[in-house]
């Protein structure tokens, strides 16, 4: 599987309809999944969202705008 870079993951979500998402930053942390700043401009998302299939691409999509 390969790694996926920080503005792919923009890409993709914004080919998915997330509104607002303008960078992605991975970290790696041990109990942060993923943040959102305040504005939903910056998305903060654990490492191993680096992975991501498509199909988990789409679920973060409907979290973040369906909450």
């Amino acid at each position: 599987m390969a790694r996926l870079t920080e503005a792919e993951v923009v890409v993709a979500l914004r080919e998915r309809a997330v509104p607002n998402v303008r960078r992605v930053g991975f970290r790696s942390n041990r109990s942060t999944i993923l943040s959102l700043s305040a504005g939903g401009r910056r998305l903060s998302l654990h490492v191993a969202f680096a992975y991501a299939t498509p199909r988990i691409l789409d679920a973060l999509a409907i979290y973040l705008t369906e909450g």
